[in-house]
């Protein structure tokens, strides 16, 4: 669903815009893609992004095999299976979830850096802020309500 696409192509072809490709709005919440008049929704460029961080935050690590690439690279987070254990440190588990989200959203071409990571639990929801910086020089400021018991 997310290609990996050489970053090389950024620098080579400088005069002609990259896009992503087709993504359509989806409702998380609902658990369905947004139809208007019958005919699904286009993402923009930012919201095509911000789809992209939603799905990495709400799949857990092997779950869906359509989003691997290759045998190496494993798609999704590990950290549900520590949340709520009481063997694991809090600032453990957050600490994992950081170093995580980091690491799969780096693996997105458009997206050159993440940072001001801040978590909040309450019953089986985890509210997850922070910024993510694109690599045309955006600021995208993520504020995502994820259900821990997914």
């Amino acid at each position: 669903m997310f290609p990996k696409i050489n970053n090389n192509i950024l620098e080579i072809e400088e005069n002609k815009p990259i896009t992503l490709g087709k993504c359509f709005t989806f409702d998380f919440e609902k658990g369905k893609h947004i139809i208007v008049d019958g005919k699904f929704i286009e993402c923009d460029f930012q919201e095509n992004i911000k789809h992209f961080i939603r799905v990495v935050l709400r799949t857990k690590i092997n779950t869906f095999k359509v989003y691997t690439v290759d045998e190496n690279e494993d798609f999704g987070l590990s950290i549900y299976k520590h949340i709520g254990n009481k063997v694991y440190h809090k600032g453990f588990i957050l600490s994992e979830a950081k170093r995580e989200i980091t690491e799969q959203l780096l693996n997105h071409p458009f997206i050159k850096d993440v940072d001001n990571f801040t978590f909040d639990f309450e019953n089986t929801l985890l509210t997850i802020n922070f910024n993510c910086y694109l690599q045309n020089n955006e600021t995208l400021n993520i504020n995502e309500v994820v259900d821990i018991e997914l």
